[in-house]
């Protein structure tokens, strides 16, 4: 037997870990020490039968109350919230065990579980919500007993029993959950992302390209977008993101491109992407260089091929994207060289030098690419993220004294001599490379794998993607410790259950559940029956229903163990088997001065009369006795 007060304890403690396990990461230090140490010494004062005053716990409420409303503010909402939910939770868990304050610690955990999706909404809030669901439905069949009888024991038959009931329940409310998840009406911006306080990844990609303004970089490892695709060759994998037209100040910049500039756009077999970026604070749509046309959101598309969409910034969304890796980017007129020729005064001596000579020496842009090559090569460059040069002179530090540098020192320099020798030249910002996940056939960008590189215009030709980077020592290395690391490869394949979490969950929306009634409209449309399969279906439907009446009306007049004792036992002192009226059981065992019947009738009066059914040892020692009876009336 299990006390029912020891079960429904453990089951509210259950409910309130699981209610704030996916809240405890984004919680404050004081919460989370406050929360554990109330569960463990609500436990303790429980088992010592120590009841503290409840003025105590609304003090301590009150007082914590008022030091997170003070830090209440326009943008700074959430966090306050979250850890008052925490607080309180911590003080139900310390305080009363009633059945009022059991309600209110099962309502805290689903509030705990509600906050945690204002930072995040992973699987684990999935896994979170099924259980609680479980666990609450079973916490409200045990408080119904509670309340009846607080000091009810159940056998382990009236659990299994119970267990049915509960998982009955449970199993109602996942495919109710499933089918509400679905048609439910939802807005098209996720409500979490309006409420102003919570988290978000920075991208590793700037709006702005300035080396030298830092000696180390640390993109971090965060996501960025994954991107669903065929696999590529590692050397068509660049993502193109932005353009940096102009140079001011030791930084590149983007000014709208010149007008009447236009790009041709690609044209052929292109390779379809779908991409799902992470909300972040840039609104550039990448693509795989060279991109043709974006679709599936509302964005606006430069001259130069940048995508730009407000909605990247604010929600979780997808897009399509068709590229033509690899291809130049041709223009139907030419461009506006002087804007791409622009450069200030206080270029780096050693630098200027250099691309005055290039300019020349070479006798065609083509001519000077190459001796830019040749003069990056001779340098003897080295790829490199760490003990970098720095200041307005670094670039000059960089190609002849440190000789290391990374992306952007390489990009920007090559961008410079260019225009310092006469021909037109930008810096592209995005990302290089990826991690293919074989298991959900797609691509993982993180912040790491933020790049820039540099694009020369060539006389007949266009945009030519040049990257300096390959032409240094180290960086051809770097990619490949990226993509075969142990830990990388095992994050790529944990990664694929947040892919599909994200796909199926994140980004459904409006849109798609349209999508899914005007499939499901034309699926019936066309839906045609043969005439016998719509006559033979019939005859099994009304079959299935001739048998499930059936079963109904014998399972309706089947007798249960208690019934059958009865009958037995009134058969054996009435003749005709009926009670007389106004008779109880205790009267007719009276009847027969035998003590065996007089203990038959009080056996049976202790758990029918008192709702509940009688046990299994229960059962046997009715039977008996009332085998005994009958023996003896034989014998008689």
């Amino acid at each position: 037997m299990m006390r029912l007060n020891r079960l429904l304890e453990i089951l509210v403690l259950l409910i309130a870990l699981i209610g704030v396990l996916p809240l405890y990461p984004h919680l404050e230090p004081l919460p989370r020490v406050i929360l554990p140490s109330a569960a463990i010494a609500g436990l303790i004062l429980q088992r010592k039968g120590i009841r503290p005053p409840a003025t105590l716990f609304t003090a301590v409420s009150l007082l914590l109350f008022f030091f997170y409303a003070l830090r209440f503010g326009r943008d700074n909402v959430v966090v306050p919230a979250a850890n008052l939910l925490a607080i309180f939770l911590a003080v139900r868990l310390a305080g009363e065990r009633s059945n009022r304050a059991y309600l209110q610690t099962c309502a805290l955990a689903l509030f705990c579980l509600a906050a945690s999706t204002l930072f995040s909404l992973s699987p684990l809030f999935l896994v979170a919500l099924v259980l609680l669901l479980v666990l609450i439905v079973s916490a409200l069949v045990l408080l119904t007993f509670h309340e009846t009888d607080p000091l009810l024991a159940l056998s382990r038959p009236e659990l299994a029993t119970l267990g049915k009931v509960i998982a009955c329940s449970g199993g109602a409310s996942l495919l109710l959950m499933l089918f509400f998840f679905a048609i439910l009406p939802r807005t098209q911006i996720p409500l979490w992302d309006t409420m102003p306080g919570q988290g978000r990844k920075a991208s590793g990609l700037s709006d702005r390209v300035q080396p030298g303004s830092t000696p180390t970089i640390d993109a971090g490892r965060g996501i960025v977008f994954r991107a669903a695709m065929t696999p590529l060759g590692s050397q068509q994998l660049y993502w193109r993101a932005v353009v940096f037209n102009r140079y001011s100040a030791g930084a590149w910049v983007r000014q709208p491109p010149p007008p009447g500039e236009e790009s041709i756009r690609p044209r052929g077999a292109l390779i379809r992407q779908a991409i799902f970026p992470e909300a972040g604070k840039l609104p550039y749509l990448p693509g795989i260089n060279v991109t043709a046309r974006i679709s599936g959101v509302r964005s606006t598309t430069a001259g130069d091929l940048v995508t730009t969409s407000p909605a990247v910034t604010r929600r979780r969304t997808t897009y399509e994207a068709f590229s033509a890796p690899g291809d130049t980017l041709a223009l139907r007129r030419p461009i506006d060289r002087h804007f791409y020729l622009r450069l200030p005064k206080d270029l780096p001596p050693r630098l200027a030098a250099a691309a005055a000579k290039i300019g020349s020496t070479g006798k065609t842009d083509r001519e000077r690419l190459s001796l830019a090559q040749e003069l990056f090569r001779s340098l003897d460059l080295r790829y490199a993220t760490t003990n970098l040069p720095t200041g307005s002179n670094s670039l000059d530090l960089f190609l002849f004294d440190r000789k290391q540098g990374y992306c952007e020192f390489f990009a920007s320099s090559l961008a410079l001599i260019m225009r310092g020798a006469g021909v037109p030249s930008r810096v592209v910002g995005g990302y290089y490379g990826g991690n293919y996940n074989e298991l959900g056939g797609y691509y993982v960008i993180t912040d790491e794998l933020a790049h820039a590189w540099t694009e020369i215009y060539l006389e007949g030709k266009g945009w030519v993607t040049v990257d300096p980077s390959t032409w240094a020592s180290g960086f051809a290395e770097l990619g490949n410790e990226r993509t075969r690391s142990l830990s990388r490869r095992l994050a790529t394949m944990a990664d694929t259950l947040n892919y599909y979490w994200e796909l199926a969950v994140i980004t459904y929306d409006l849109e798609r559940q349209l999508q899914l009634v005007n499939r499901a409209g034309e699926q019936i449309h066309r839906l045609t029956m043969p005439r016998n399969l719509r006559r033979n279906g019939l005859v099994a439907v009304l079959a299935v229903a001739a048998v499930s009446i059936v079963l109904l009306l014998a399972r309706r007049h089947r007798l249960s163990p208690e019934e059958r004792l009865l009958r037995q036992f009134i058969a054996l002192v009435e003749p005709g088997g009926e009670m007389p009226p106004e008779t109880g059981i205790l009267d007719l065992a009276t009847r027969m001065e035998d003590p065996r019947a007089v203990r038959f009738a009080k056996l049976y009066s202790s758990a029918v009369y008192h709702d509940r059914p009688l046990g299994r040892g229960e059962r046997r020692e009715l039977t008996a006795l009332l085998k005994a009876l009958r023996t003896d009336r034989l014998r008689s």
